[in-house]
């Protein structure tokens, strides 16, 4: 391939500035997009402007700019196309908190995991309950890496109980009346909801569902340290007075990703939703890390990432680090005054 006013990159031409074309022989005026966005070529005969956030237009010389502190607790404002009518602009929220200003507070959930096998990724069910509906679930997808011990959620609804699946084991994590804010736990193998047909004998599971369902309460009558349980249709609290409480669950979802392009190295793509997603993330093969799975660490071994990255606690001095962060540092500085100490003392010999 021959390109002219360009250099040859494999199978195309990454042409000099002011030029464009299959062959790089096309003069671009330079003043077609506004001088601080970037000319990315033509086509159909029309210039591709890349402009910044606060500009549009096929020009990007249309302006358009953010409210003063309009988003608040450190979100970040993206002003709107002046051109679509009642648009102003858009928060992008922290983490913690949502909104169209990103003024509310979101709540927080942090689970430890406790006897439990790390599994690669965790379910988090949210239950919204009322008198006056069916309950509502919200689901909140969330990854581990290897030495990660602990998750923790960020939710906008009001939830009253909890459950996390791992491993495909369900776990009760909380059973709350007034909703709290901010709330840390702990699941464990005592705290998992036990499937049904580890309860019952083959002649009461051969039954049809609306038959095999009153046997339920005899199971947290006869069972008092059972806590909950679940079946293919439904999943059961026990109450106080051993009685089932039961409510319609399907827990056998699907979550894999319909499309396969989301994730790199063969990666094994899960959402939260069928057909639209909040969350997405990618279950990597051995040796592959990253958000894409795009890592590849073989040759490296486990990174400092996957070891401490989840131990580190934000906005909290040394002393009060976990103890595997506390003697990691303490290794490093160690490691550094022998070194610095073995220089001195090459320089003075040398």
């Amino acid at each position: 391939m021959t390109c002219v006013n360009g250099r040859c990159v494999k199978y195309f031409c990454r042409c000099h500035s002011k030029w464009s074309g299959i062959h790089c022989t096309i003069s671009i005026n330079g003043q077609i997009c506004s001088i601080d966005s970037f000319h990315l070529g033509i086509t159909y005969n029309q210039s591709v402007c890349i402009f910044p956030l606060n500009k549009f237009g096929s020009r990007c010389l249309i302006t358009s700019t953010c409210p003063m502190n309009v988003c608040k607790n450190n979100g970040k404002c993206v002003p709107a196309d002046v051109s679509v009518s009642n648009n102003i602009y858009t928060c992008i929220c922290p983490d913690r908190y949502f909104g169209y200003n990103c003024q509310n507070l979101k709540a927080r959930l942090n689970v430890s995991l406790i006897g439990i096998d790390i599994p690669a990724y965790v379910v988090g069910y949210f239950f919204t309950l009322s008198n006056q509906s069916n309950p509502i679930t919200t689901i909140k997808l969330q990854k581990l890496t290897l030495f990660q011990h602990s998750v923790t959620f960020y939710i906008s609804m009001v939830y009253h109980m909890v459950m996390v699946q791992a491993n495909n084991k369900f776990y009760l994590v909380v059973i709350q009346q007034l909703p709290q804010i901010d709330l840390s736990t702990s699941i464990r193998p005592s705290r998992e909801c036990i499937p049904v047909k580890h309860l019952l004998n083959s002649t009461i599971l051969n039954m049809t569902q609306y038959r095999r369902i009153v046997f339920f309460h005899k199971l947290c009558h006869i069972n008092y340290d059972l806590t909950c349980f679940i079946d293919e249709v439904y999943f059961c609290l026990c109450t106080n007075e051993h009685h089932a409480n039961c409510m319609e669950f399907k827990h056998n979802r699907n979550f894999e990703c319909k499309l396969k392009k989301y994730c790199a190295n063969e990666a094994e793509c899960i959402q939260d939703h069928p057909t639209c997603p909040s969350t997405r993330i990618c279950i990597c093969p051995e040796c592959f890390f990253g958000n894409e799975c795009q890592f590849y660490a073989k040759a490296l071994g486990s990174t400092l990432d996957e070891i401490l990255g989840y131990e580190f606690k934000r906005n909290v001095i040394l002393s009060q680090q976990p103890i595997t962060v506390k003697v990691s540092a303490i290794i490093t500085m160690i490691i550094f005054l022998m070194g610095l100490i073995n220089c001195i003392l090459s320089i003075i010999n040398f």
